[in-house]
């Protein structure tokens, strides 16, 4: 019976148990034989390649298994799972494991950074990266993080495993935690905050994910074919780099310098740059709520990145100019179609009848820009993302914005 390549053949489990255990017979009676062969079997039997064979059953072939974990490229938390079974379904599930990556504690993001940038690796995981997400939807559901306008991978993290974080970071939010009990205490139970709003804003500070300036760069040396960049509802931690040596101080870990050694500290401009000159595909940044979100740095990355086609910084409440982060910012823009005929030259006899007076004319009213979906008579037109921001703040300037004395382009 033929079958449509798109279907998958369904085989009875007991058939296949049934199969596996022939096929690693056949390989323990081949292997445990006699020596006593002729000439010309010895020959045939070194010729011909038998299966490997194993306590599970026999191995199925790596278009198989890649087919079947397919499945599962978005349950990032499975593909780990199927990992650590074997070497074979390891080597096959880690190019669907490092291409989406999702990270949402600071911990787990260093020993990222480590796997990518370690000198005796096996593998070199940057070249599968395609998507990085450090927004931890958990804390974004409490913001109010809008993707309605992004297409992003949902990955399913259902692992409650706890983690370590760094031990600066855990003294710090350790003292916020003793400084705000002390706070309540001494107002003798007339504290204003509720029980739950302050449990709010410390979870999410827990697991809120701390990235280095440091780090980014190392992502940029490494992951070249990113294309998708979410940053929302981090914290940007200026470090320093070690001229001397190449090696970078971050702030978040207890390292002792040798006296002595220049430091140089990493801005945030710099970062950018390097980011546009490494990943040259990155069509996609995300960095929704972010406390360092401002319109300098909108303006950064629209103008190294080259290629971007979408920013949303929907919700930095840093950037003044309320333009750039109440939508998100796309590099198109939408043109009246002059192709279609106007929709008074259907009535024009009717018009010129005696004694017609239509009452249900309206006065013509201002279109707006935004948004252009309600627009019945608009075509989008591709442009720069960086004609479009650079429109928006030179407006803002020219209306008497005082915080944009560094736009000079």
């Amino acid at each position: 019976m033929l079958h449509d390549p798109d279907d998958i053949v369904k085989i009875p489990r007991a058939e296949y148990v049934q199969w596996c255990r022939e096929r690693l017979d056949q390989f323990h009676y081949n292997a445990l034989s006699p020596s006593s062969h002729t000439a010309a079997d010895s020959t045939m039997s070194s010729n011909s390649r038998l299966p490997t064979g194993s306590r599970f059953g026999y191995a199925l072939p790596h278009e198989i298994l890649l087919e079947v974990f397919g499945y599962h490229k978005e349950s990032q938390s499975t593909l780990y799972a199927i990992s650590l079974v074997c070497r074979q379904w390891m080597l096959c599930v880690t190019p669907l494991l490092y291409r989406h990556v999702r990270i949402w504690d600071t911990y787990r993001w260093a020993t990222f950074i480590l796997t990518l940038t370690r000198d005796k690796r096996s593998y070199n995981y940057g070249k599968l990266v395609s998507t990085l997400n450090l927004a931890n939807d958990n804390v974004g559901a409490l913001y109010g993080l809008n993707h309605n306008h992004v297409q992003l991978m949902n990955f399913d993290t259902s692992d409650d495993t706890s983690t370590t974080t760094i031990t600066t970071l855990s003294t710090f939010l350790s003292e916020r935690r003793t400084s705000r009990d002390e706070g309540s205490s001494r107002n003798h139970g007339n504290n204003t905050t509720t029980p739950s709003s302050t449990t709010t804003s410390t979870s999410t500070r827990e697991h809120q994910v701390f990235v280095t300036t440091s780090s980014l760069m190392q992502i940029a040396n490494t992951c070249k074919g990113l294309t998708h960049l979410d940053l929302s509802l981090t914290s940007i931690v200026y470090d320093s780099l070690i001229v001397e040596t190449g090696e970078y101080l971050s702030t978040l870990q207890n390292y002792a310098v040798q006296p002595g050694l220049t430091q140089k500290l990493i801005p945030m401009d710099r970062v950018i740059e390097v980011i546009g000159e490494e990943c040259p595909n990155l069509r996609q940044v995300i960095m929704q709520r972010c406390d360092w979100g401002s319109a300098q740095i909108i303006w950064w990355w629209v103008s190294h990145c080259q290629n971007l086609a979408l920013l949303d910084a929907r919700g930095c409440n840093k950037c003044t100019v309320k333009e750039l982060v109440i939508r998100p910012l796309e590099g198109v823009i939408y043109v009246e179609d002059t192709r279609r005929p106007a929709p008074e030259e259907e009535f024009e006899d009717e018009q010129h009848q005696d004694g017609y007076f239509d009452t249900t004319v309206q006065p013509p009213r201002w279109v707006p820009a935004a948004p252009p979906a309600l627009l019945a008579h608009t075509e989008p037109v591709p442009v720069p993302l960086r004609q479009v921001v650079h429109h928006i703040i030179s407006e803002a300037k020219e209306l008497g914005a005082s915080d944009l004395s560094w736009f000079n382009a």
